[in-house]
This record gives C-alpha cells, structure tokens and sequence, in this order.
C-alpha cells in the first residue's frame, strides 16, 4: 500500500517535470493497490493525471476515457477535490471542439456541480482556484447550448411531422389510387358487358288495364319503337334537347312520352337523357383513342351536354370515376397493351 502512495507520488512528481511517459508507468503501478483498498480520492486523482498526461502528449483519444472515470467517481461518490477541477474543463473543451453540444452540456452542469462541492467544502481556497470557467461563464454556456438543443429538438419535431404527413399523403395517395383503378376495372367490366348484351333486350308484356293514363298499346309500341331509333341514331346528342321537342318530332305528347320513358326505361326524361349521353362518351373514350386527347370541354360538347361541371358530375354520378381519371387509367392501360404487344413482337 505504501508502495502504491509512493507511485502515485513519483507519477505526479514526473508530471510536473514533463516526463509524461513515465508519469503513465508509476500511475499505472499504482492504481491497482488505490482501487482494492477502495481510495477513491487517490483513484481520482490517478485518473486525472493519466488523462492529463495523454492529453500533454496529444493522444486526446487516449486522455478523455479517464476524464470520463474520475466523473464517473464523482457521480457515485459525491466527492471532489480543488485539484481535480480541470477535469471538467478538459471535458467541456474536448467535446465543444468536436461539436457534441449535448455532452457539452452535461459536463458544465457536471463542473457547476462540482464547483458547489468545492465552494461548500473548501471556501477558503475556492477564491483562490484559476478557473478556465468561472460560475457566470458556465451558466451563459448553460443556458447557450439548452437553447441550441431546445431548438434542436423543435427542428426534430417539426421534421418528425414532416415526414409523418408525407408518408400519411403516400398513403392516402396510393389508395385513392388502387380506388380509382377499381373504379375503373369496374366500369370496363360494365362496358364490355352492356356490348355483349346489346341488341338482346326483350321488352317486358304491357297490359292495357295496367295503364293508368289509357295510352293505346300501338301508341306505345310507337314510341318504343322511335326511342329505339333515338338511340341508334344518336338523337339524344343534341344540345339543349327538351322533351316538348322530342315529343314532337315522335308526333305525340309530353304525357304518352314522360309515362313510356318512366315505365320502360325505369327513369325520367331528364335522368333518361344524361344516361344516353354519358353512355356514349363513356364507349367512344374506351374504344376511340382520338377521344383521350379531347379537354374536358370538346368532351361536353361533343355529348350535347350544356356545361363542363355538370358533365363531370354525371360522368362521376353514373360511373362511379371522375372523367380525367378514367382518362388517365384508358391511356395507362393502352400503354401497357403496347409494350405487351411489342415485347412479343421483338421475342
């Protein structure tokens, strides 16, 4: 054990002389005997003087894992001496240097702490001690690298939502678009349907004591008959179209036509109408490329429809997606048949 003091003694002794190599040796010879009997004073101070003799020879690396013991100590201990003071400073300005403002921090709390054992405990000489850092300096510093963390942090958060929102609107965006490609397999499915069917419609028996307005049955058979024609012909694109004007041009009235279109077609005139037009651009868009590179505007002239908003909302109401995205999804689709159709030409 005295060998150990001895050593330790001699350690420090060639520090002061500069010879930090052997400073290192004599500490290290020390330490082991400090430590089983449990002398954390002198463990400390071993610890410091190893520290600052790496730290004298350049090797910061080598210096700071012992700066970072005798804290260590001081932790558990609650203990300081004036000596050891300069630990802290050499913390304070390693970490300042490699710009770790949080552990920068810690260790100025840690020298505030420090400093209020040295000041309770050795008063007389605490006035005395060169400090690097006095009291206010280190409180400025304090309160300098909390507010950098507190705007640290903020950043963090803010970018934290920042992200959040963009991976929500991902999200959101990818399925809107598996909705609308739905929307539009759906809508396919109904086209190549009502196709297939087309042609095949049986009209359904009308019986006269049904009839609750006596309408003649060949009057009725008439008006089928012309509204059949009307379809095929492609009457209904006509613009402004009323139904005064189309019972006319059927040499019959509006209350014979509004009561067959209500009973055969399950709808009124107007209803009846939209249907047929929005039907029609619906097919031409599918089967006629020409059509994709219509605006919205040729689109609702060409159909006889009166404005751009109405006909968007039709388009939506009877097929379920919105006309610029069924645009979108036809050309998509017309892509991919192409690259299909010329990878196997070039195989």
């Amino acid at each position: 054990m005295e060998k150990s003091y001895f050593l330790k003694c001699l350690g420090i002794s060639y520090f002061r002389k500069q010879e930090y190599q052997k400073t290192i040796q004599n500490l290290n010879l020390a330490l082991p005997e400090l430590k089983k009997i449990n002398d954390f004073t002198w463990t400390l101070v071993s610890y410091y003087y190893l520290g600052k003799s790496y730290e004298k020879m350049g090797k910061e690396d080598l210096a700071v894992p012992y700066f970072i013991k005798v804290d260590s100590i001081f932790q558990k201990e609650k203990f300081i001496i004036p000596e050891l003071r300069g630990n802290y400073e050499c913390l304070i300005n390693y970490y300042h240097q490699i710009k770790n403002p949080e552990k920068e921090l810690y260790y100025t709390k840690q020298l505030l702490n420090a400093d209020n054992i040295i000041n309770r405990d050795y008063q007389y000489l605490s006035n005395k001690i060169h400090k690097e850092y006095d009291t206010k300096s280190l409180l400025d510093r304090q309160n300098q690298l909390e507010n950098k963390n507190s705007i640290g942090l903020l950043f963090l958060i803010i970018a934290f939502f920042i992200i959040l929102m963009l991976i929500i609107l991902v999200i959101h965006r990818k399925r809107k678009e598996k909705a609308i490609l739905n929307k539009y397999l759906e809508l396919e499915t109904r086209i190549i349907s009502q196709e297939k069917s087309q042609g095949k419609e049986v009209l359904s028996s009308y019986s006269i004591k049904e009839n609750k307005i006596d309408i003649p049955e060949v009057t009725i058979n008439d008006i089928m008959k012309k509204l059949n024609n009307f379809e095929q012909k492609t009457g209904f694109l006509k613009k402004g179209l009323t139904q005064q004007e189309l019972a006319k041009n059927f040499n019959t009235n509006t209350t014979y036509l509004s009561f067959v279109i209500n009973e055969f077609k399950a709808k009124n005139f107007n209803t009846y109408l939209n249907e047929l037009r929005i039907h029609y651009i619906t097919h031409k868009l599918y089967h006629n490329p020409d059509f994709l590179k219509y605006t919205i505007e040729g689109l609702t002239k060409e159909c006889g429809i009166t404005s751009r908003q109405n006909f968007s909302d039709l388009f939506q109401e009877i097929n379920g997606i919105r006309p610029t995205d069924f645009i979108k999804q036809r050309k998509k689709e017309l892509e991919e048949q192409e690259n299909v159709s010329g990878a196997i030409s070039e195989s």
